[in-house]
Parts: C-alpha cells; structure tokens; sequence
C-alpha cells in the first residue's frame, strides 16, 4: 500500500509558541503495515514527548521480530499487552524527567494490515476510518471518538482506564484505504451527529484518490500540509492536525 502521513501545527498553538503535540509513525515491511498516531494533551508539559514516545515505542514493538498473531483473539491479546507496555515506557520517561505521569499524556491509535487482515486499537479521541476493497461496503469507522464524561475530556495512554477503555477492531481483509487522525480533525472529517459518527467521504475521497495517484512523496508533504494549513480547515479548527493514510495501489485480484 501506498502510504503517508504529515503533522502540522495549528493556528491555536503557532499564536501561543506551543510546538505541534501531535505525532505520527510508519512501519512497512514485507508481511506488515503498521500506522501509529498520537495527541498530546494539551494539558501536559510534555505532550509533544509523549506523542513521539508513544509512536516510536509501538513501532519499536513491531519490530523486534515478534511473530505476527493470527485471527482476532490472538490480535486484541498481543494489543492488550502492548497497551501495557507503552504506558510503563511513559511512567518511566517520567521519573526520568521528574515529573508526574500526567505530564506525558496522549491519545493512541493504532492501525496494522497484513495480507489478510485489518487490526486496530484505539485509546481517547480521533478515529481511524476505512473504505473496504470495491463491492465490500462503503467508507466506515473502525474505530470512533472516546469522550469522557464531561465535554473535551478523554481517555489517554496514562490513565488508570486505559485498558478498560481501549477499542480494538478486527476486519478480515485488507482495505483498500485506511485514514488515521486526531480530535483536531473530527468536525471536518466525521459527522458527529449520528451514534456512532460516521466519516465524511466528500473529505476523505480526494485524499485517498490523491495519495494513490501520485506516486512521488515529496508531493503527498506538500500538497497535505498546504490541505491541513489551509484557510477552509483552520477556520474549523485551530487545533494540532495529523492525518496518516495509505491506499491500494494494485488492482483487486
């Protein structure tokens, strides 16, 4: 699949001099395809550590040459303890930077397709949304937005719910396009009406059709960061914006 994925400031934090808090990683290798996106909370000293942090560790999990799970018991159980491994690496940035846990806050997603299968898991707010391969179903929601009990409140990697609250998901079949992004983006990108929201495929199409017919990645920085910077989405949001995507490049057997 082809893939990418960009973070840009936004307008809210370029005013004040906060630095992006949002974090992306990708992992591509022969059998895997692992997206990884993080908000820091705006809350945090460190938000924009615990974003990268808990981007890299999850990539580093993958790449330690674990055999890859098979079928969706297997696939939540290696999630599960990869949920208990991320916050323990956050607790312990913390005692090295001396500072309480809370201080290293983020949201979490996480998105891995192999050949046959499409596996999610997702802890706080964002979403990752889906188009299956043609005559499957239309643009979906894999995983949705998790709010707490009052408004702009989440659950993130630190919380002593995180487990309790993560979301996995389990698609047999890879997709022919996948997004992942942050709460910065959910009023442009979902409807936030129904329950659960629904993606809004008049923003999501453009994007896959651009990814998948240009193949030059300078290009996909380019054109995404002036999309997220540009006027029409910062006058929506002046919040952090990431948006990771990857899409079918081969024709459907």
């Amino acid at each position: 699949m082809r893939h990418s994925g960009l973070s840009v400031t936004g307008s809210g934090h370029a005013k004040t001099g906060t630095p992006c808090q949002d974090a992306q990683a990708i992992l591509d290798t022969a059998d895997l395809l692992v997206l990884a996106v993080a908000d820091g909370a705006g809350s945090a000293r460190h938000a924009e550590l615990a974003a990268q942090q808990a981007t890299a560790c999850a990539l580093a999990w993958f790449q330690a040459g674990r055999p890859l799970p098979t079928g969706p018991a297997a696939w939540e159980a290696e999630l599960r303890t990869l949920l208990e491994h991320l916050p323990a690496e956050l607790a312990a940035e913390a005692r090295r930077l001396d500072c309480p846990p809370r201080e290293l806050a983020c949201t979490f997603l996480l998105t891995l397709i192999t050949a046959d299968a499409l596996v999610g898991v997702q802890v706080g707010d964002g979403a990752i949304a889906y188009r299956p391969m043609p005559g499957e179903g239309d643009l979906a929601l894999l995983t949705a937005p998790q709010q707490g009990e009052y408004l702009n409140e989440t659950v993130f990697l630190i919380s002593d719910t995180c487990l309790q609250d993560a979301q996995f998901a389990y698609r047999d079949g890879a997709p022919d396009a996948i997004t992942l992004f942050s709460d910065g983006l959910q009023m442009l990108a979902l409807n936030m009406t129904g329950r659960p929201p629904l993606p809004h495929a008049p923003f999501f199409d453009p994007l896959f059709n651009f990814i998948r017919r240009q193949p030059d990645a300078g290009r996909h920085a380019e054109q995404l960061s002036a999309f997220l910077e540009s006027e029409r989405v910062c006058a929506k949001t002046d919040d952090d914006k990431i948006l990771v995507i990857a899409v079918r490049t081969d024709p459907p057997a």
